[in-house]
């Protein structure tokens, strides 16, 4: 009761410390939101309605602190040692607008209240808990759950919750195990290409996390392993593909100057400055922003710049007006202290380009493995998801935990809040 009372005061202060404020000079006061401030008049939102001012009539205005000012303010009067401190300040970020929300400090706050004050444990739980129930994240909100029975282990509403979340986990787990082995059953029977693309789907089932235990490698290195075995239809195994803008050249011909790397109308005798085509700058194409393509250019001078007369450098797709450009004045095509001229621009082989990744086989490249798969491992897994389809073995939902607050949260014991981060 006494932490419910402090949290509704707190609330209530918290409302007051962020409105700001609006005092005329005939001592009238506003308080609210003020959404219009100019040197002539000001305009604050309140509770009932908007009311404009001229500055004229205007005494002071006094702005309050936003909600993340305020979750900053309170998080750095935490002590480190007061768990219902922790409860309290998590509860008012809750009841705070979203903005403020954020999970990984939610699930600090609660769970450093259930570390400091087992008194608290139980209502910080509910508080995670509810929250996380509330966004959708039912497995995570039933692992809170499961922290308030621990440490109230007569908490009805917990326990209905925890119930009613757990037949939902344990049905899905079900047809996760399902989805499961009909990704393991090609795998042995050495169908490698069919089972592929379904172990790459598995990764993140219920029971999936197993697979090392009984395979020795996780579900991931499996589809790798066999992707290393067979053909790619769609790269043939290459790992890439050739790129279909560029047709694998890693360049498309300037639509400016249709490839020669000149104005279509510059002046009889033209300086370089007046002939270069600025959309390509003199190379007649472009790298392909299909494939991030990447080459060397070399800008020549008239005269020596810092020792040199040209420079190599190396361009990337989309960005070679910004690469150019810290070497070259591109206004008067001068060096860019604007004392040398650029007499050309000569292009380089592409270094990179003309092809991208293969998306089916996520660029792995056909090359068998010396090493067997483990098909016997795939047996013994395939037996354990078995057991627990047939109800030989207990598909476990979430369990009540050995302490009331999550060990993993708080692992490093940081409970201070200094310059933006725990200490």
């Amino acid at each position: 009761m006494k932490n419910f009372l402090r949290l509704s005061v707190l609330i209530a202060c918290a409302a007051v410390v962020y409105a700001d404020k609006v005092t005329l000079k005939d001592g009238r006061v506003f308080e609210g939101e003020i959404i219009e401030e100019d040197a002539d008049h000001v305009k604050i939102k309140t509770a009932k309605t908007a009311l404009a001012f001229k500055m004229a009539e205007v005494a002071s205005v006094e702005k309050g602190m936003s909600p993340l000012q305020e979750r900053a303010k309170r998080l750095e009067a935490l002590d480190g040692e007061t768990g219902a401190a922790y409860l309290e300040t998590a509860q008012w970020i809750v009841d705070s607008p979203k903005e403020i929300h954020d999970e990984k400090m939610l699930r600090r706050l609660c769970n450093a209240a259930a570390f400091l004050d087992p008194e608290s444990a139980a209502a910080a739980q509910n508080v995670l808990g509810n929250w996380l129930l509330a966004g959708g994240k039912r497995a995570d909100a039933a692992e809170a759950f499961a922290r308030v029975l621990k440490a109230d282990p007569n908490n009805a509403n917990a326990r209905k919750q925890l119930e009613t979340l757990n037949t939902e986990i344990v049905a899905k787990a079900r047809k996760d195990l399902e989805v499961l082995r009909k990704a393991l059953i090609p795998l042995r029977e050495l169908k490698w290409a069919e089972a592929i693309p379904l172990m790459r789907k598995a990764n993140k089932l219920y029971f999936a996390d197993k697979c090392q235990e009984y395979v020795k490698s996780t579900i991931d290195e499996l589809a790798d392993d066999l992707q290393r075995r067979v053909p790619c239809p769609s790269c043939k195994g290459a790992a890439t593909r050739p790129c279909t803008v560029c047709k694998g050249k890693g360049l498309t011909e300037c639509v400016q100057c249709l490839g020669k790397g000149l104005r279509r109308s510059a002046p009889p005798k033209p300086t370089f400055a007046q002939e270069i085509c600025t959309h390509c700058y003199h190379t007649g194409n472009l790298l392909c922003t299909g494939c991030d393509a990447e080459r060397w250019l070399t800008i020549h001078f008239a005269a020596e710049v810092k020792g040199k007369k040209s420079v190599d450098i190396k361009i990337a797709s989309g960005v070679e007006k910004v690469e150019i450009s810290k070497f070259v004045s591109m206004s008067k095509w001068t060096s860019r202290d604007g004392n040398v001229k650029v007499t050309a621009i000569s292009p380089g082989a592409v270094v990179k380009g003309g092809t991208f990744t293969c998306r089916e086989c996520k660029g792995i490249k056909f090359d068998p493995p010396a090493t067997e798969v483990n098909t016997f491992g795939i047996t013994d897994y395939l037996n354990a998801i078995d057991a627990r389809l047939e109800g030989k073995e207990k598909i476990e939902g979430v369990v009540i935990p050995e302490t009331p607050y999550d060990a993993e949260e708080i692992a490093d014991k940081k409970f201070m809040w200094k310059a933006g981060k725990w200490e």
